[in-house]
């Protein structure tokens, strides 16, 4: 279905929709938590294995992708928090100072306006580069991890007497899900001008992705998107979704070759499960923050050119919205990322927590 930017603030701000967008975040942060108990736990095998003296050292190298894992995350949370107090910030100070004296007003009143929104853009501008840089850092150990999950399925393979084209398989599905990811995030920074149905189907991925069933009208119909970059990014998310599904699959089929159990094994089918679903959690909360981003700036550019005086310029959208019943697409959005920070205990990140 099409949806209009009114549309689009009913939907996000109805009662279903912000449950499933509290619950999915709640997930998605409960299960980066498990990860990290994860991946200790795999240093614990790592570290039998080393010392049976049956391959080249790992641990450390698993040690290195642990620690940049916890750091990545650490300032993941912190972005998220960044992201949220700005969209309050727009909510509370740019949208009612832009709405202030439509009819009239001072010129100096119209000067401040013009400011404090540059000076907000401007701002705006700089922590989304953060988030940007951010996701650049968690491409990196994606594909950091895909490398030792590869080498470590070749190094079970040796030990297999049956199942090594299966565990072959099992990589490579892993190897193209990194690719696949590596794309999405590729088209999603080439978005300008982003379409409100971008954010909300952003949003409702989101929900998926946390493996939540969503109740709300959005989460039931699939948006028609008419930007030719959303389209694509739509169309990437649909193969990650179909690399997962195929991941799945392969990896059942490794566990159903295999004729014993022992430490090899079990840290083999633990390192594949946790670097894919690393890769899914991670991207589905890191995509709908830069789609965020994207969409603030589309609003604030609006605002700005209206500001300016262009007589073609339309009245902002989200003025309209504002004004009509004081609601937004960005207040349940900063909920459901305070909602994901909060869901992520510091003490977690011992010494990154007292930087």
């Amino acid at each position: 279905m099409s949806l209009s930017y009114f549309e689009a603030v009913n939907i996000l701000n109805s009662q279903e929709t912000l449950t499933d967008v509290g619950d999915a975040s709640q997930k998605l942060a409960k299960s980066i938590v498990k990860m990290i108990h994860e991946f200790d736990t795999i240093s614990a095998h790592l570290h039998t294995i080393d010392m049976q003296g049956l391959t080249v050292p790992m641990l450390p190298h698993w040690t290195a992708l642990s620690q940049n894992f916890r750091q990545q995350i650490w300032q993941f949370r912190n972005n998220a928090g960044l992201i949220s107090s700005r969209l309050t910030m727009f909510v509370s100070l740019v949208l009612p100072l832009a709405t202030r004296n439509l009819n009239g007003g001072s010129s100096h009143n119209h000067q401040e306006k013009l400011q404090v929104l540059q000076s907000f853009i401007g701002v705006s501008s700089d922590h989304a580069a953060q988030t940007r840089s951010l996701t650049e850092g968690m491409l990196m150990l994606n594909s950091n991890l895909n490398a030792f999950h590869s080498n470590f399925a070749r190094f079970a393979a040796g030990r297999m007497t049956s199942g090594q084209s299966e565990l072959q398989e099992v990589a490579q599905k892993i190897g193209q899900l990194d690719a696949r990811v590596k794309q999405l995030y590729i088209g999603v920074g080439r978005l300008v001008g982003v379409e409100i149905a971008f954010l909300v189907f952003s949003t409702f991925r989101m929900v998926m992705s946390s493996g939540r069933t969503g109740k709300s009208k959005g989460s039931r119909h699939r948006l028609t998107l008419t930007n030719v970059d959303a389209t694509a990014v739509s169309k990437e998310y649909d193969n990650i979704d179909r690399l997962q599904n195929e991941f799945a699959h392969a990896d059942h089929n490794v566990q159903m070759q295999l004729r014993k159990i022992d430490t090899v094994s079990t840290s083999r089918a633990a390192i594949s499960s946790l670097v894919s679903n690393q890769m899914i959690a991670v991207q589905a909360m890191l995509g709908l923050c830069l789609a965020i981003w994207a969409r603030l700036q589309t609003d604030c550019m609006e605002i700005l050119r209206w500001l300016q005086g262009s007589s073609h310029n339309a009245f902002p959208c989200v003025l309209s919205a504002y004004m009509e019943g004081g609601h937004t697409i960005y207040t349940p959005l900063a909920r459901a990322l305070d909602t994901f920070t909060a869901s992520i205990d510091p003490s977690l990140f011992p010494g990154l927590a007292q930087q």
